[in-house]
């Protein structure tokens, strides 16, 4: 990850802790726990207490939503905790539940979680403040973009072979054409924003229609995997019995994983070109789309990650209609929640070279 991208993570992670209010209802909580283990049958306590986690779920619920699953996952490498937990009141609710008579250990629970906040918090604002008085930025936008798109290329993907990794960026610029035309933009549009090394993350300064295009057909590539997840648990579990060879197995199932695919890349291709209306034209790019859909699948299934970015923008819409545009924009990228790589991917694809 580059040093303004860091800086600007961090940056929202200090913004969205105040504006959700997480901090501040744990920190009410957290009191009103120290009420009920002073007196547990205190029946205002408890209500407080029932009350107080309903508003720190909430806040935990919307912080969740303003972050990509990719943002949360760098920002919490970056502290080294993760500030916006999900489960955080399951697991408290859960120590209560276990120790009714005693909820100082609920409240101990609280406190702990409290502290580590606390020091995290304080170390995000020192590093902001160093990062200030140093002269570091985290203005990545250098464009007149309206959002990002961000693929992360697992280095497996191009083996570390630099002819290869250059043959990824390419496989990205034949399907963001693809998108780009089907919108009615042109591959011109699409500009670099940032290039991030360890696993190369490239990030891209697109129109919010392309970023939209890409979100929804990752979540679409998300969606045909968890469709599967039985089929490939049932996979695995069966490669464990001695009476089955890895080639029964494979034809059984891989077989069937592939058929379910192939369907699903076939409605999606439809689905996509029919936005252009010349024949022609269209048919090719269902071809196209029918291709690198599969390619795109099976780096998905390989590890690669995609993540999406609304920035602000003079011509965002105002009033009703944009607010819920930008809600929706933003709940779709919270959605993008990928699986760890498959050990036994599914789908062949073509090695990419730079030529």
């Amino acid at each position: 990850m580059d040093l303004s991208r860091a800086m600007r993570l961090l940056a929202k992670l200090r913004d969205e802790d105040q504006t959700t209010g997480v901090a501040r209802y744990l920190a009410t909580l957290r009191q009103r726990m120290d009420q009920l283990a002073s007196s547990p049958a205190d029946t205002n306590a408890q209500t407080a207490v029932v009350e107080d986690a309903s508003k720190l779920r909430q806040a935990l619920a919307i912080a969740n939503v303003r972050f990509s699953p990719e943002e949360l996952a760098h920002a919490t490498q970056l502290v080294g905790l993760n500030l916006f937990k999900p489960d955080m009141v399951d697991q408290f609710e859960e120590a209560l539940a276990q120790n009714p008579a005693t909820p100082a250990v609920a409240r101990d629970f609280l406190t702990k979680i409290e502290q580590q906040r606390d020091a995290a918090a304080n170390h995000v604002q020192h590093i902001l403040s160093s990062g200030k008085e140093l002269g570091w930025t985290n203005d990545e936008q250098e464009g007149e973009w309206e959002a990002e798109v961000g693929f992360k290329i697992p280095r497996d993907l191009f083996s570390n072979e630099f002819d290869r990794l250059i043959g990824e960026f390419r496989f990205l610029r034949r399907f963001l054409s693809n998108i780009a035309e089907i919108e009615g933009k042109a591959l011109a549009d699409i500009q670099l924003a940032s290039l991030s090394t360890t696993d190369p993350l490239i990030v891209l300064g697109v129109a919010v229609v392309i970023a939209e295009r890409v979100g929804k057909i990752t979540k679409w590539a998300l969606d045909c995997w968890k469709t599967l997840e039985e089929i490939r648990k049932i996979r695995e579990e069966t490669r464990k019995l001695k009476s089955f060879t890895e080639e029964e197995v494979e034809h059984i199932f891989g077989d069937k994983i592939r058929s379910e695919i192939d369907l699903a890349i076939e409605q999606k291709s439809k689905e996509l070109a029919s936005a252009v209306a010349e024949n022609g034209r269209r048919h090719e790019l269902e071809n196209s789309f029918a291709m690198h859909l599969k390619e795109f699948l099976g780096r998905v299934e390989r590890g690669m990650t995609v993540e999406i970015r609304l920035l602000a923008s003079p011509a965002e819409p105002a009033g009703d209609d944009g607010d819920n545009e930008t809600e929706a924009f933003q709940e779709m990228a919270s959605s993008l929640r990928f699986p760890p790589p498959s050990p036994h991917p599914v789908l062949q694809i073509t090695q990419q070279d730079g030529g």
